[in-house]
């Protein structure tokens, strides 16, 4: 399985091309569900608004799945609470978790200006 997170402007023009946007072309899956991922040319394109600048180039990010381990350290957890002072709910949530890269032949980054073109 190959991922390509691309930034919130590049998905924006992704979304101008007709194979990218048309489901004879492209599948949710296998993230059924999901309207921010779609499976098309072989990747799962994903939005993601966390990805370097280096000013003038906005960084796309291609790995494959088995370069990439990610773990679980605490499931979800929610803890409410009524706040008698605010006549309301205090609602928090809380995990643990983390990623690393195990293969770093299989992480590529890309400038956002080169992709489209």
């Amino acid at each position: 399985m190959m991922y390509w997170s691309v930034g919130w402007t590049h998905w924006g023009h992704l979304m101008q091309i007709d194979a990218f946007v048309n489901m004879d072309y492209v599948s949710n899956r296998p993230h059924e569900g999901t309207v921010s991922a779609k499976f098309w040319n072989t990747f799962i394109f994903m939005p993601f608004s966390g990805l370097t600048d280096d000013g003038t180039n906005k960084k796309t990010l291609l790995y494959h799945r088995s370069g990439v381990g990610h773990a679980i350290g605490a499931e979800i957890q929610t803890d409410i609470t009524w706040q008698g002072l605010y006549a309301s709910h205090f609602v928090d949530n809380m995990m643990s978790q983390g990623a690393v890269i195990i293969d770093a032949d299989s992480v590529y980054t890309q400038n956002y200006h080169n992709v489209l073109s």
